[in-house]
């Protein structure tokens, strides 16, 4: 296997495709089977793509009040990763981050990485994705191999998103439990990066028709409500990198025990 890289930038200008490649490359970093890298089966590939891994970080930006990201990185969070990369890895021959949004770093924080990119901790690895790699500084993108990513047709994926949001809350106006049961199961085989998208649709939704911007025909009033607080969860619960199978759980739980009230 060739030999890999200590850090990484990720430039497409999909968001999905940017996280969908960090993701292998972080997989490729700390497999087991150097052989066939990564093989997908050990415990390391298993729990990267769990969300569980202890050895893999997402550094990305806070959120203000309203749930927005913030311009730029904050310092304390930028600090936290150049004291954590120096920590030895828990379980696996290396620790990984992944920074989201690398275009958003300030030329503070990035004057800071590169220290860290000159003189790498031996058992730490860095994937940086960004939409715009000319945002980072020239010495900073030459210490990283960059992969450039082809974005699939977005209008596309956009159109099959809101499709299957929108079937999602067809079923569940009607109370449809056997079907709802089959589309939530099928929300299991999705990407992170898929199913963050979905959320992300669904939470507009639900949250456009509870402020009278929308319907959702034959939905009453609490049931939407409650709808909203679901979604607001289920993004909580994504900013904590957890697991899609068990988020998928918590959609089925609450919303079978939702109709059957």
């Amino acid at each position: 296997m060739e030999k890999l890289s200590h850090a990484y930038m990720v430039v497409s200008a999909s968001e999905r495709e940017r996280e969908e490649t960090a993701l292998r490359l972080a997989q490729m970093m700390l497999c087991e089977d150097e052989t066939n890298c990564p093989c997908g089966h050990c415990r390391h590939c298993r729990k990267v793509l769990s969300g569980i891994h202890p050895d893999l970080s997402y550094v990305e930006r806070d959120k203000d009040e309203n749930g927005n990201f913030k311009r730029e990185f904050s310092v304390k969070k930028m600090r936290w990763m150049l004291s954590d990369a120096w920590v030895r890895p828990n379980e696996a021959e290396r620790k990984v981050y992944i920074l989201r949004d690398a275009q958003t770093l300030n030329q503070s924080a990035q004057n800071a990485i590169l220290k860290l990119l000159e003189e790498p901790p031996g058992r730490a690895c860095f994937i940086l994705c960004t939409d715009n790699a000319h945002a980072l500084l020239e010495t900073v993108r030459s210490r990283c191999t960059e992969w450039r990513v082809a974005a699939e047709p977005e209008q596309q994926f956009e159109e099959m998103t809101r499709a299957s949001a929108e079937e999602y809350l067809a079923l569940a106006a009607k109370a449809d439990l056997p079907e709802l049961i089959k589309l939530l199961s099928g929300w299991e085989k999705l990407s992170t990066a898929d199913f963050r998208e979905l959320i992300a649709c669904l939470a507009q939704r639900v949250s456009d028709a509870a402020c009278l911007r929308g319907e959702i025909p034959g939905m009453e009033r609490g049931q939407l409500l409650a709808l909203v607080a679901l979604m607001e969860r289920a993004e909580e619960y994504l900013r904590a990198n957890v697991a899609t199978k068990h988020i998928v759980g918590l959609l089925m739980a609450d919303t079978l025990a939702e109709q059957g009230r």
